[in-house]
């Protein structure tokens, strides 16, 4: 979510234990005060954003898409920088071969 295009919006429901009726009630506004994994895990990627104009503002460029084995990659560019997102949401390894080698762990989200 941090490496797309648009206004990130950070939500959480089932990750939290949180339950309920309706929508309204079980997708609850992040609550940043928290101090657990998810909350520090989404303040690195919000880091990571901040500190890329290629990420924050860049086009988007989609590079490999391999459907069987679960993996995405695309790029997003602004001015002289570039960022190469690698997603593999298989449960395997895979060997990537873009401008050079990246070999990308199972369940796994690569920056380059």
């Amino acid at each position: 979510m941090m490496c797309a295009p648009g206004i990130p919006s950070v939500f959480y429901g089932d990750e939290k234990g949180i339950a309920g009726e309706t929508e309204s009630d079980y997708r609850k506004p992040m609550g940043w005060n928290n101090v657990g994994a998810l909350e520090e895990y989404c303040r690195r990627w919000i880091h990571i954003r901040r500190n890329s104009k290629a990420l924050s503002r860049g086009s988007y460029r989609t590079e490999y898409v391999d459907d069987n084995e679960k993996v995405y990659v695309f790029s997003r560019t602004f001015d002289d920088e570039k960022k190469t997102v690698i997603i593999n949401a298989d449960s395997r390894e895979h060997t990537l071969h873009l401008e050079e080698p990246v070999v990308c762990a199972p369940q796994m989200v690569i920056v380059l």
